[in-house]
């Protein structure tokens, strides 16, 4: 048969797995982006502390400590009537990127040095990810 190959590829079977593939590669990248978009507001937010100065780092540094604080120990030391409850606090957390583990370990202090440009940054960042997506086709003059 002449053009075997190109019979294969044009089969019903083949056009079915070459849909489920578009699918599942959908359903990554938009996963992806959700992750990406969480992520890159969550740097933004503390950029954004970071340049609201001395008393406000101090006061965002206090309020990261008592929640990785309460989320590792399961009580808060300043809380007499222990009102919080740590299964609640865990229910809420996600398994895949862990807030409770990310709060027991930031440190504004060392992140805040870092984060002269990184609006910029992250928005080049952001632009160059999305221009990535584009198809790009080259064009052969005939």
């Amino acid at each position: 048969m002449r053009f075997s190959l190109a019979h294969t590829m044009t089969t019903a079977t083949a056009f079915c797995v070459l849909r489920i593939c578009a699918f599942v590669t959908f359903l990554v990248q938009l996963a992806y982006s959700s992750l990406m978009m969480v992520g890159m507001t969550t740097v933004l937010t503390l950029d954004f502390i970071c340049h609201m100065g001395s008393t406000t780092r101090f006061h965002a540094q206090e309020v990261i400590w008592e929640i990785g604080n309460f989320t590792l120990t399961g009580r808060d030391p300043f809380d007499p009537y222990y009102t919080g409850s740590v299964s609640e606090s865990r229910a809420a957390d996600t398994k895949i990127v862990s807030v409770a583990s990310m709060m027991q370990h930031l440190s504004l202090e060392r992140f805040c040095p870092f984060s002269e440009n990184l609006g910029q940054q992250l928005f080049i960042f952001w632009l160059s990810s999305i221009v990535s997506l584009v198809p790009w086709y080259q064009v052969v003059p005939s």
